[in-house]
């Protein structure tokens, strides 16, 4: 596994975007992949060595000094969670001195059709050339009727094993093709040998950390979350919470008292929104963080996060491996705690 920054550094940075560029680049990775596409540079080098090394002053610099990272993030749809985790990854690659060229969402055209796209190609100062796609995902732990376990997006809308195989049979081989190379050969000049990474992010939420809404008032873990906001002194770890917003869930977050709800208030939210009229407002699942005040920092820092689900969850037919079956492959999934 790759080396990755810690909470705690990640916390000391005072801007979200920094954070989460932090996070992004040197954050747990979602999935420890196998040979040959791994972030790790080869089963030889030291272990705990990276193609992309953690740069903490550059970090700094950054936080010192983020205009360039606003204006970077503003020229680009950052929109969805996906293009945004990309566009960080480009700043990088683009910013940052270890890079000396960078080609980013490269598509590969065949006649009038669009086969595929480069997510990153890159040429560091070594003049060593990667292919690199880019996933940040985040699934929960589901085991249907027929004993299968799946992993799935908060909404039903995508499944691990789906995207995995996607990445390693199409996105990845798609530059070992003519089309593929041909592309690659027009816009990368020299002749070293690329090598091909797949980078995940996100996080992996096991079945003790999502819960249906009507489960959550009996629900063991966050029980145990919740004990510990019975008291008043933020000096004795009290626990508040915060439903996050879609925008604030690549990195831990750190929010002001006034952003933050007791237990009861923040059950009365989620209950507000799981009781909307369909109509008026879509029952998708939300993100709830707990976090405690650091006294170092003077900031209340995130600890946990759960994701809260409609009743019926989960729905539609990624759900049911008879009715789209599992593929043929195991993606080596890396569970965040």
């Amino acid at each position: 596994m790759h080396n990755h920054i810690s909470k705690q550094k990640v916390f000391r940075l005072k801007h979200q975007a920094v954070r989460d560029l932090a996070w992004s680049l040197w954050g747990p990775a979602l999935l420890i992949h196998s040979a040959p596409y791994n972030e790790t540079i080869n089963s030889e080098a030291i272990n705990s060595a990276t193609y992309f090394p953690i740069d903490e002053p550059w970090l700094w610099q950054l936080d010192k000094h983020p205009e360039a990272l606003s204006e970077y993030l503003q020229q680009k749809n950052t929109r969805l969670l996906g293009t945004y985790f990309e566009a960080l990854w480009q700043f990088y690659f683009s910013q940052h001195p270890s890079f000396t060229q960078c080609i980013c969402n490269l598509q590969i055209n065949d006649a009038n059709r669009t086969v595929g796209e480069f997510d990153a190609l890159v040429t560091n100062a070594l003049g060593q050339n990667f292919h690199v796609e880019l996933t940040c995902k985040f699934y929960l732990e589901w085991q249907d009727e027929q004993h299968t376990k799946l992993w799935l997006g908060p909404n039903c809308g995508d499944r691990l094993d789906i995207k995995y195989h996607k990445t390693d049979t199409h996105q990845l081989p798609l530059l070992k093709t003519e089309l593929g190379q041909k592309n690659y050969n027009e816009h990368i000049f020299n002749t070293n040998p690329v090598q091909q990474l797949a980078i995940w992010r996100g996080t992996a939420f096991s079945q003790t950390h999502w819960i249906r809404i009507q489960e959550l008032a009996n629900n063991t873990t966050i029980n145990a979350w919740r004990s510990s906001s019975n008291t008043n002194d933020i000096n004795n770890n009290q626990i508040l919470w915060f439903i996050a917003d879609k925008s604030t869930w690549l990195s831990p977050i750190t929010q002001v008292r006034e952003n933050l709800k007791t237990y009861e208030q923040v059950c009365q939210q989620i209950n507000d929104h799981f009781q909307s009229d369909l109509t008026e407002k879509k029952h998708y699942t939300i993100m709830l963080i707990a976090l405690a005040f650091d006294d170092e920092n003077q900031q209340w820092q995130q600890q946990q996060s759960f994701f809260i689900t409609p009743k019926n969850w989960p729905y539609g037919t990624l759900a049911n491996s008879a009715l789209t079956p599992l593929r043929p492959c195991k993606p080596p999934l890396w569970i965040n705690k």
